[in-house]
C-alpha cells in the first residue's frame, strides 16, 4: 500500500459495546488504508479496556484522560491512579479532557477543575493533551490560553470559531477534523477550517460517535476516514493523496510515541 493512501484515525472508542466485532472493524479499516488508529481512553470504566485492546492490536495505541462529563469523579485518589498508569503504561496523549456544557453534567467548577489537572499532567509528561470542547468554547479557550505556552493540544472534533483556531495557530496546535465537518450543519466549522494550516490538520473519526454525511450506517468506523479525507480535499481543493500523506505526517508530529507503535497488520513501519 502506498504512502498516498495511508491514513491514521486519531481519535476513535472501539472499545464501547458497539463494537462486538473489532476485529472485523479494525481488519475493514486497514484494508481501506487506516494503519494506525488511537483508542482514547476516557475514563476510569475504559482505562483498562483501552489498554487491553491496545495491547491486542499492534496498530491501536491509545490515550488516557477524564471526560469532563465524568467530573464528579475526579479527586486526589483518581488523579493518582491517572497518572500512576500514565507512567506505566506509556499512552501517547492525555485525554480527552476539557468542558462539556452541551447537557446537564458535573458544575462548570468540577469540570475545571478536572481539566486543569490533565492540562498539567499533560506538561509534565509530555505528552499531548486531547481536548473534548461542546457549547463550551469560552470557558476552554480561557483555561488553554492561560496555560504554559509549551502546552501541547489536539482539538478534538473541530467545532469552535476563528479565535480557538487562532490560538491554535500561534500555539503550533493540532486540529481534528471528523465527521461532523462533513454535515450541512457545519458550515460555520467548515468555513473557520478552511484557513486552517494544512500541517496542523489530523483525521479522525470519533467511532463509533459522528458517522460522516452520507453514509447510511448508524456506527461510525474508522474505515470511514477516507470519506473524511476527500471531503476535506473538497474543503482545501488539493488531492485526496496530499490530504492522506500531510495528515499522516501530522500525526505522527503531533503524538511523537505514535511513531514507536509496532507495526500494523501487515508488518510494514509508518514513517
Amino acid at each position: 500500500m502506498s504512502a498516498q493512501t495511508t491514513y491514521i484515525d486519531t481519535h476513535a472508542h472501539l472499545d464501547e459495546e458497539q463494537f462486538p466485532d473489532v476485529d472485523a472493524v479494525i481488519a475493514a479499516a486497514h484494508a481501506a488504508g487506516v494503519r494506525r488508529i488511537i483508542n482514547i481512553g476516557y475514563g476510569p470504566r475504559r482505562w483498562q479496556t483501552t489498554i487491553d485492546l491496545a495491547h491486542r492490536y499492534p496498530e491501536v495505541a491509545f490515550c488516557l484522560g477524564l471526560h469532563p462529563s465524568d467530573a464528579d469523579l475526579f479527586n486526589d485518589e483518581l488523579a493518582e491512579r491517572l497518572a500512576a498508569l500514565v507512567d506505566t503504561e506509556q499512552p501517547v496523549g492525555i485525554g480527552e479532557a476539557g468542558i462539556d456544557l452541551f447537557r446537564d453534567g458535573p458544575e462548570l467548577r468540577r469540570q475545571q477543575e478536572a481539566f486543569a489537572f490533565q492540562i498539567d499532567l499533560a506538561l509534565e509528561r509530555g505528552l499531548p493533551l486531547v481536548i473534548h470542547q461542546r457549547a463550551a468554547e469560552d470557558e476552554v479557550y480561557a483555561q488553554l490560553a492561560a496555560a504554559d505556552p509549551r502546552l501541547r493540544v489536539v482539538l478534538h472534533s473541530f467545532d469552535a470559531s476563528s479565535r480557538m483556531l487562532d490560538l491554535a495557530i500561534d500555539r503550533g496546535w493540532h486540529i481534528g477534523v471528523g465527521g461532523l465537518m462533513t454535515r450541512q450543519s457545519a458550515a460555520a466549522v467548515r468555513e473557520v477550517l478552511a484557513r486552517a494550516p494544512l500541517d496542523r490538520l489530523l483525521l479522525e473519526t470519533d467511532s463509533p460517535y459522528l458517522v460522516p454525511a452520507g453514509i447510511k450506517a448508524r456506527r461510525n468506523v474508522p474505515a470511514n476516514i477516507p470519506a473524511i479525507a476527500a471531503r476535506l480535499a473538497e474543503l482545501l481543493e488539493v488531492p485526496v493523496a496530499e490530504i492522506a500523506t500531510r495528515t499522516t505526517e501530522n500525526a505522527l508530529s503531533a503524538f511523537p510515541r505514535l511513531a514507536l507503535v509496532s507495526a500494523g497488520l501487515n508488518g510494514t513501519e509508518l514513517s
